[in-house]
């Protein structure tokens, strides 16, 4: 898209320039304009967004946000690094959103000052959705368990890990790398 939209500029650009030119120009650039356009347009969004590979790839992680309604409760406080938004929209639970995309300034500032553990202790998070394959760290000597880096992405900086045994495993959810666990972060201060 990003290219459409340079190729729209410019063409308007072009056509304001040689306008100035050829003074009868401009009236028929925007049909011409068009008519080019919209095949490509339509080409775009038919074989691309509509029905490309990415065409529907949050729908199994729709799923899994709407079967989350089982394991954790209606108070229950959920963070996750990986599509916080798509599982805010259909969990029904409030979601901590890890990837410091939402513009969640004070939390970002918490997770510096106070650390990973003791930030999400503070807004009541009690579940961890993670991506098994990207986000999951083996602990040496202790099958089962992992560490999950938090980072506060908004200041490029790595603020903790939580430490993650095979009884909080809650749910792995099918046709996606997702897994729900239960955790128990703590702050002294």
């Amino acid at each position: 898209m990003p290219h459409l939209l340079a190729a729209a500029v410019a063409g308007a650009l072009a056509v304001e320039r040689i306008g100035g030119r050829w003074p009868r120009l401009p009236p028929l650039a925007l049909p011409a304009v068009v008519v080019l356009l919209v095949p490509v347009l339509a080409w775009a969004f038919t074989t691309q967004r509509a029905f490309g590979a990415n065409h529907d790839f949050w729908h199994p992680i729709a799923d899994a946000s709407e079967a989350m309604d089982r394991q954790v409760p209606p108070d229950g406080v959920l963070a996750s690094l990986d599509y916080p938004g798509v599982v805010a929209s259909f969990s029904g639970r409030r979601v901590v959103a890890l990837d410091g995309l939402t513009g969640d300034y004070a939390f970002q500032d918490d997770l510096v000052r106070r650390g990973g553990e003791c930030a999400l202790a503070r807004k009541g998070v009690g579940w961890l959705l993670v991506d098994d394959l990207d986000r999951l760290r083996p602990v040496s000597g202790s099958p089962g368990s992992y560490t999950v880096l938090v980072t506060s992405w908004l200041h490029h900086v790595d603020v903790g890990e939580l430490r993650l045994d095979p009884g909080d495993r809650v749910a792995r959810f099918a046709g996606t790398r997702l897994s729900l666990w239960r955790i128990h972060p703590t702050c002294s201060s």
